[in-house]
């Protein structure tokens, strides 16, 4: 199963414009899949964390939101 990465300007979604379209599943076992799990997660991420230069700032910005959420 691959993810697919939809582009769409600001005006139509809220939040950032690399939304992962996230797969119809028609078994109960798909759904535990890493590939269907991740989706809600990684569109509900600020545009701040996912605009990051390297990784290193990606992992300091995405620590920083968790802290922020008591995510601990």
């Amino acid at each position: 199963m691959s993810c697919t990465v939809i582009s769409y300007s600001s005006t139509e979604l809220t939040g950032h414009e690399l939304k992962v379209y996230k797969p119809q599943v028609h078994l109960d076992i798909r759904k535990y899949f890493f590939s269907v799990r991740f989706v809600d997660a990684w569109n509900g991420l600020p545009a701040a964390v996912l605009r990051c230069n390297n990784v290193e700032n990606f992992k300091r910005k995405l620590d920083c939101l968790f802290k922020d959420r008591r995510y601990e």
